[in-house]
C-alpha cells in the first residue's frame, strides 16, 4: 500500500458532557479493500478493539476517563497516524477529597483547617461544607477553619462540591477536639525559676497561672501552693517546694 493522507474526524455534539454518544471517525485518501482495518490510540496507548467498529471508534456513552488526545492509524501503516485531536469531556465533580491540618486529636483552643479538592470539567464553582446529620452549612470555600476549637466543634464534617453540570459529596472526616495542655506547661515554668525567683515574681508568677487557665474561674489553690513564699501545708506543694529539706 503506498502512503496516503489519514485524517482523523471527531463527530461530536458541540458540547461533549459525560453519558453523550460520542463517534470518532477515521478517513483516509488511501485506496482500501474490504480487510483493510483501523488501530485507534489514546494518549499514545491502544485502545480496546471491542469500541472499533469498522473506521469508526464508538464510545457509547462517553466517560470522563474518554477524555484525552486520540489519533488514527491504517493497520500496516503506523507510521503515518493522524493528527492528534483532543477529546474535551463535561462532568461534575468526582473524587472528592478532603485534607486535614493538622491531623490526630485536636487541642482546644487551637485551629483546624480543613481543604476539599476534586476532579472537575469546567472546575468547581462552589465548596460548601456540613456536618453530618445537619442539613445547615458550617461553612463555603475550598478551605474551612475552625478557629478556638472547642469539644462542641468535634464530630462528623463534610464537603459538597458543584459545578454546573451537578454536585457530589465528599466522604465525612472525623474531628476530636482534646483537652489542652496548658496547665502542665504552667506548672513547669513556675518550677524552672528554682531558687532563683523572689517573693514579688513568684506572686506574679502564682497570679498569672490563675489568670491564664481558662478552665478555673476561681483562685487555685494547686497554684498557690506552688509559691513557696505562701505558708500553707499542702502534699503538692511538700513536693514541689525547692527549699524544702525532709528530715
Amino acid at each position: 500500500m503506498r502512503s496516503c493522507l489519514i485524517v482523523l474526524e471527531l463527530v461530536v455534539p458541540r458540547r461533549v458532557k459525560e453519558g453523550d454518544n460520542v463517534t470518532l471517525t477515521c478517513s483516509t485518501t488511501c485506496n482500501l479493500t474490504d480487510s483493510t482495518s483501523f488501530i485507534w490510540s489514546k494518549d499514545g496507548r491502544p485502545v480496546e478493539k471491542k469500541q472499533i467498529i469498522n473506521n469508526q471508534l464508538q464510545l457509547h456513552p462517553v466517560s470522563y476517563e474518554d477524555e484525552g488526545s486520540y489519533t488514527c492509524a491504517v493497520r500496516g501503516q503506523e507510521g503515518l497516524p493522524s493528527l492528534p485531536e483532543n477529546l474535551s469531556i463535561m462532568y461534575p465533580p468526582k473524587n472528592i477529597q478532603i485534607e486535614v491540618n493538622p491531623l490526630g486529636e485536636i487541642a482546644e483552643g487551637s485551629t483546624v483547617t480543613l481543604t476539599c479538592s476534586s476532579d472537575a470539567n469546567p472546575p468547581v464553582e462552589n465548596y460548601t461544607w456540613f456536618k453530618v446529620d445537619e442539613s445547615t452549612p458550617v461553612g463555603s470555600g475550598q478551605q474551612y477553619s475552625i478557629t478556638n476549637i472547642s469539644s462542641e466543634d468535634g464530630g462528623q464534617d463534610y464537603c459538597e462540591a458543584r459545578n454546573k453540570y451537578g454536585a457530589e459529596n465528599s466522604t465525612a472526616v472525623t474531628i476530636t477536639a482534646g483537652e489542652s495542655n496548658t496547665t502542665l506547661m504552667y506548672i513547669v515554668t513556675v518550677l524552672s525559676f528554682g531558687s532563683d525567683v523572689g517573693e514579688d515574681d513568684a506572686t506574679q508568677m502564682s497570679s498569672l497561672c490563675q489568670s491564664l487557665d481558662p478552665y478555673i474561674p476561681e483562685p487555685d489553690v494547686v497554684y498557690q501552693n506552688l509559691n513557696p513564699y505562701i505558708p500553707e501545708t499542702d502534699e503538692v506543694y511538700q513536693n514541689l517546694n525547692p527549699f524544702h529539706n525532709p528530715t
